[in-house]
C-alpha cells in the first residue's frame, strides 16, 4: 500500500500553524477571563487609574526656556600673521567643540548663580533628602557628626548644591558642524527659566569677549617687548659704532661701511615693528568697541549679524517666557495610566480566577471523599461579619440553605446537631451560632451549647462572657463541689426562641470538666435537654487538635463537618472523617467555608440560590438579629423560667 506524501505533509502541523493556534487560544482565554471577571477588571482598573490620575494631577509642572547662540568660528588673530592666515581644516571644528564646552561649563553657571542671586530664590531652597534625614537621625542617635559637620563649610556646601541643581537643569546642544548652539533651562517657574537662560547667554558672551581682550592685550605686550629689544639693539650698535670711530679717528672705511649698513637695517625694521604695534592696538580698541556693541545688542535683543560665521559670539534668539509645560505630559501619562490600570485589572482577575479554580479543585476533592456537600458559606473567619446589608443577606441565605438541607434531606431528624471542624479557624463557632439562630427563626425552641471547654469563659468567639454558670459547672467542675441547676445556667436571648448554654466559669481552668465530657454525666444532660428543646446545636473544639469532639459525636443525631476551602488539607479531612466514623457518628455532610470572593460560585455550584436585588429588598433583618449581635453584644440574658418569649416567627430573619 502506497502512502501519498501530500497527505502526510498535510497531516503534519507546521510550527507556524502551531504558533497561530497557540496565540488564538491565548486570545480566547483572555476574552473568557474578561467575561468571567469583568467586574473585577473594571473595579481594579478604575481604582488604579484614579490613583494614578491623582498622582499625575499632583506632579509639579516644568517649563523649558530656550535661547540660540552663535559660537565664534575662528581663533584670535595674531596681528603679526594677519596677512597670511594658514589655518588647518580641523581647526574650526576643534574651536567650535571647545566653545561648546565652555558654554556648558560650571564657571558660566557659577557666574549666573552669583549674578541672579539664585541662592535667595525660594524654588532653589534646600530640601534635605530622606537619606540626609536618615543619616542625621543616625548621627544624633548613635553620636558623631551630622551631614553638615564636614571638612567643607556651610557656604561651600550650599554653593555646590546650587551648582549641582543648576547643571542638572541646564542643557546645551551643538552638532559639532555648525556654530549654532542651543541653551535651555528647565524649571517650575517659567519666568525664572527664561531669565536664567538669557543670563547664561550674556555671561558666556561676556566671558568670550574677556578672553579675546586678554589675548589681544597679550599680543600688544609681546610686540611692545620686541620693540624695546630692537631699540636696545640699535642703541648698543650705535654706542659700539661711536666707540669704534673714536678709536680709529673716524677715518676707517670698514667702520663707515658697518655704520651705514647697520643704520639702514635698523631704520628699515623700525617701521615694520611700529606698524605691527599700531595694528595690535587697533585690534584691541576694536575688540573693546565690540564689547560695548555686543552689550548694547544683548539688551536690545536683536540679531548682531546675518551670517553664521563670525569672530565673536552672538545671541540670535533670546529666551522668552514659555507657556507650554514639558512635564508632565498629561495625555501621554493618562494613556500609560490606562494601560497600566487595565494590566493591573487583568492581573488581579487572573489571581482571582486561579484562586477560584483552586476552590473548585478543592471542592472536587471533598466530593471525591463520598460525603454530600450541604452548602457553601461565604465566611471570612479572620474578621467579624461585615455590617454591609448585601453581605448579611447573602450570608443568611447560605445559612438557610444549610438548615433546610439538614431538616429535609437527612436520614435522622435534626434534634442534636454537632458542628465540628478538623482544624481551628475554619468558621465553626460562628457558623454554629448562625445555624442555631436560623433554626430558632422557624419557631423551634433551640439551644446553642458551647462544648468547647478548652477556652475560658468569655474567650470564645461565639458566646461572650455572660458572667453565669455554664456547661462546665453542670458537669461538676472544680472537683465536683456541687452542681448548678439548669435553670440558672441556660440563658434566653431576648426576643427569640434561642437559648444559650455557655462553656461556664470553670472552662479552661479545670481538667475535671474536660474529663467529664467522657463521663456518663454528659449523656444524661443531653437527654434532659432533648425534652426541653426541639433542636440542640453543639459547638465543639477542633477534632484533629483535641479529642473532646469524639465524645460529643456519639451523642449527636447529625454531625456537620466544616471545611475551609482556603486551608484545605486532604490528609486532615480524611483523618477527621476516620475519627468520626470510628465513633459511629452520623455525618450528614460537609459545609464549605471561605472568603466572600468565591461565595457566589460555591452557592451556585451546590444548588443554593443567590438572592436577587428584589429579594434583598424584601428580606427584613433587624440589627439585633444578625450574627454580629451574637458576637458583639447580647441583649440582657434572662433565665429560662423568666418572662414568656414573643412569637419567634415575628422576630426571625427568615
Amino acid at each position: 500500500m502506497r502512502t501519498d506524501p501530500l497527505s502526510i505533509a498535510g497531516a503534519q502541523e507546521t510550527p507556524t500553524q502551531a504558533g497561530v493556534e497557540t496565540g488564538a487560544g491565548s486570545l480566547l482565554w483572555m476574552l473568557g477571563l474578561l467575561v468571567r471577571r469583568k467586574w473585577v477588571v473594571v473595579l481594579v482598573a478604575a481604582v488604579v487609574f484614579m490613583g494614578m490620575a491623582a498622582v499625575i494631577a499632583k506632579l509639579t509642572p516644568s517649563y523649558r526656556a530656550t535661547a540660540l547662540v552663535l559660537l565664534p568660528s575662528v581663533p584670535v588673530d595674531d596681528p603679526r600673521t594677519a596677512e597670511e592666515k594658514t589655518v588647518s581644516p580641523m581647526l574650526p571644528s576643534f574651536i567650535i567643540a571647545s566653545e561648546a564646552a565652555v558654554l556648558g561649563s560650571e564657571e558660566v553657571a557659577r557666574r549666573v548663580i552669583e549674578t541672579l542671586d539664585l541662592q535667595d530664590e525660594p524654588s532653589f531652597a534646600a530640601k534635605p533628602s530622606w537619606r540626609t534625614r536618615l543619616r542625621n537621625w543616625g548621627a544624633s542617635f548613635f553620636g558623631g557628626n551630622e551631614v553638615g559637620a564636614s571638612a567643607w563649610s556651610a557656604d561651600e556646601l550650599e554653593r555646590d548644591r546650587l551648582l549641582q541643581i543648576y547643571m542638572k537643569k541646564l542643557s546645551t546642544y551643538n552638532d559639532g558642524l555648525s556654530t549654532a548652539a542651543l541653551i535651555s533651562f528647565t524649571w517650575s517657574d517659567p519666568h525664572l527659566a527664561a531669565k536664567i537662560v538669557n543670563a547664561h547667554a550674556a555671561t558666556y558672551i561676556g566671558m568670550q569677549v574677556e578672553r579675546r581682550t586678554l589675548a589681544l592685550q597679550h599680543v600688544v605686550d609681546l610686540l611692545s617687548a620686541q620693540m624695546q629689544e630692537r631699540r636696545a639693539d640699535v642703541e648698543a650698535a650705535t654706542h659700539a659704532l661711536s666707540s669704534a670711530q673714536a678709536a680709529s679717528g673716524g677715518n676707517s672705511p670698514l667702520v663707515a661701511s658697518v655704520s651705514g649698513s647697520g643704520a639702514a637695517s635698523v631704520a628699515g625694521s623700525l617701521p615694520d615693528l611700529q606698524s605691527d604695534l599700531d595694528r595690535a592696538r587697533g585690534a584691541l580698541a576694536q575688540t573693546q568697541s565690540r564689547l560695548v556693541e555686543a552689550t548694547s545688542r544683548l539688551h536690545d535683543g536683536q540679531l548682531q549679524s546675518a551670517d553664521f560665521v563670525a569672530d565673536d559670539a552672538k545671541v540670535v534668539s533670546r529666551a522668552s517666557v514659555p507657556t507650554r509645560q514639558i512635564f508632565p505630559k498629561v495625555v501621554l501619562f493618562l494613556l500609560v495610566a490606562a494601560i497600566v490600570s487595565l494590566a493591573a485589572g487583568l492581573a488581579v482577575a487572573m489571581v482571582v480566577d486561579h484562586l477560584a479554580s483552586r476552590w473548585r479543585r478543592n471542592a472536587a476533592q471533598v466530593e471525591s471523599i463520598g460525603l454530600p456537600i450541604l452548602g457553601a458559606i461565604s465566611l471570612n473567619v479572620s474578621s467579624r461579619l461585615s455590617s454591609n446589608r448585601g453581605i448579611r443577606v447573602r450570608f443568611w441565605e447560605e445559612i438557610r440553605f444549610v438548615r433546610n438541607r439538614l431538616l429535609h434531606e437527612s436520614g435522622k431528624p435534626a434534634r442534636v446537631v454537632l458542628v465540628v471542624s478538623a482544624m481551628p479557624r475554619e468558621g465553626k463557632s460562628l457558623a454554629a451560632a448562625a445555624l442555631a439562630q436560623s433554626f430558632a427563626a422557624t419557631g423551634r425552641r433551640v439551644l446553642l451549647l458551647d462544648a468547647d471547654l478548652r477556652h475560658g469563659a468569655g474567650d470564645h468567639a461565639c458566646v461572650p462572657s455572660l458572667g453565669k454558670t455554664g456547661l462546665s459547672d453542670l458537669l461538676g467542675a472544680s472537683g465536683g463541689k456541687g452542681r448548678s441547676g439548669q435553670r440558672d445556667a441556660i440563658m434566653a436571648v431576648e426576643g427569640t426562641s434561642l437559648h444559650v448554654l455557655a462553656a461556664g466559669n470553670a472552662a479552661g481552668s479545670d481538667a475535671n470538666a474536660i474529663d467529664a465530657l467522657a463521663s456518663p454525666v454528659l449523656p444524661k444532660l443531653i437527654e434532659a435537654l432533648r425534652r426541653d428543646y426541639d433542636v440542640i446545636v453543639i459547638d465543639s473544639p477542633p477534632l484533629n487538635v483535641v479529642s473532646d469532639a469524639t465524645s460529643l459525636a456519639t451523642l449527636a443525631d447529625q454531625t456537620l463537618l466544616l471545611c475551609h476551602i482556603g486551608r484545605f488539607s486532604p490528609a486532615a479531612l480524611d483523618q477527621t472523617i476516620t475519627l468520626l466514623r470510628a465513633c459511629r457518628a452520623e455525618i450528614s455532610g460537609v459545609v464549605l467555608t471561605g472568603n466572600s470572593v468565591f461565595a457566589k460560585e460555591g452557592i451556585l455550584r451546590h444548588g443554593a440560590p443567590v438572592p436577587s436585588r428584589a429579594q434583598k429588598g424584601l428580606t427584613k433583618l433587624r440589627p439585633t438579629l444578625t450574627v454580629a449581635s451574637l458576637v458583639k453584644a447580647y441583649p440582657t440574658p434572662q433565665p429560662v423560667g423568666g418572662a414568656s418569649l414573643p412569637e419567634a416567627a415575628a422576630a426571625s430573619p427568615s
